[in-house]
């Protein structure tokens, strides 16, 4: 009895052990989408939680080169970026992140160019969609209330969209 124990407890292991290997697959960048002069793509290599967010010139010979990776936002690796949305000229990205797998997130905006992070930062952008204008300067997007501006019950709905302009306040 203990010899088919020891035989059931390998075999389970040996189970665990595929499933986990299954499970990081990871090594398949994601299709391109185009926006301008470059394209944008996905890819999460073997072991990272996340698929970072790569660029890559069009027109030049240099390889695709990261633009955002969210392995590196937390020391856990609980941060991601559900979303990203660039602009149709290829220079911005307006991305979700969230925390620990929440639905909640907060919407910031990337200059590919510089690689800078703007300090365009919108919160309770839970499910939203970015729609760039044809500027590249401004993008409409939707966004839940204030929690103190409407019932506790209702607080998933009420959602609104605006627009707003890069640089400018955020709408409350």
């Amino acid at each position: 009895q203990a010899r088919e124990q020891q035989r059931s407890q390998h075999q389970a292991h040996r189970g665990a052990e595929r499933i986990a290997r299954e499970l990081d697959q990871g090594g398949i960048p994601s299709l391109p989408y185009f926006r301008g002069r470059v394209a944008f793509h996905t890819y999460r290599a073997p072991g990272q939680n996340h698929a970072a967010l790569f660029v890559r010139d069009l027109e030049g010979k240099e390889p695709a080169r990261v633009v955002l990776d969210p392995n590196g936002w937390s020391a856990d690796g609980t941060e991601g970026m559900p979303d990203w949305f660039p602009s149709p000229d290829g220079r911005y990205v307006a991305y979700q992140r969230d925390a620990k797998g929440s639905e909640d997130t907060t919407l910031y905006v990337h200059d590919v160019q510089s690689g800078q992070t703007l300090p365009d930062v919108i919160t309770r952008t839970k499910f939203t969609r970015v729609v760039w204008r044809p500027d590249a300067r401004s993008f409409y997007y939707t966004r839940l209330p204030d929690p103190d501006d409407v019932p506790k019950a209702e607080r998933q709905y009420h959602r609104r969209v605006y627009l707003h302009v890069l640089g400018t306040a955020v709408q409350d």
